[in-house]
């Protein structure tokens, strides 16, 4: 893991994003990758760091800050975390959460959610194993807009 790079997204990184998005369950094409990138990198309350090994991406965790109703300041949320199948299990998710954590800190944060789909037991345990707990229950509803 010595030749491991964590880096700042770029709109060139479009693609290989947009197929780990798609091994994540959410077909995504090039074009509407680079499209979101875009409106991400131009909205300070967003980051995404790159895992890179010789060359090519092999994982990303994107971020958000928000306001909370509940007490002054900030909440980070990890909004996506992803490893390629091929490179799990070698720690790179661990240097990803906690280079989030480390930006969120930077940022003045001082609390970081996830959510998790209930069929990620793996993901759960991976959480767990770094310290976070379930706190909740989410719940969603589609709307036509």
């Amino acid at each position: 893991m010595n030749d491991l790079i964590i880096r700042e997204m770029a709109t060139s990184d479009a693609g290989e994003i947009a197929e780990l998005m798609c091994i994540l369950g959410y077909p995504t094409s090039t074009g509407e990758m680079k499209e979101r990138i875009q409106q991400m990198l131009a909205h300070p309350d967003y980051q995404c760091f790159i895992s890179q090994l010789k060359g090519e991406i092999n994982g990303f965790i994107g971020l958000v800050k928000t306001l909370r109703f509940q007490r002054n300041g900030q909440t980070g949320r990890i909004a996506t975390l992803i490893v390629h199948p091929d490179f799990r299990n070698r720690g790179i998710g661990s240097i990803l959460v906690k280079k989030a954590e480390n930006w969120f800190q930077s940022q003045g944060i001082d609390i970081v959610i996830l959510t998790s789909s209930t069929e990620r037991i793996k993901a759960h345990k991976f959480y767990g194993k770094l310290g976070y707990s379930e706190t909740g229950l989410r719940l969603a509803k589609s709307i036509e807009p």
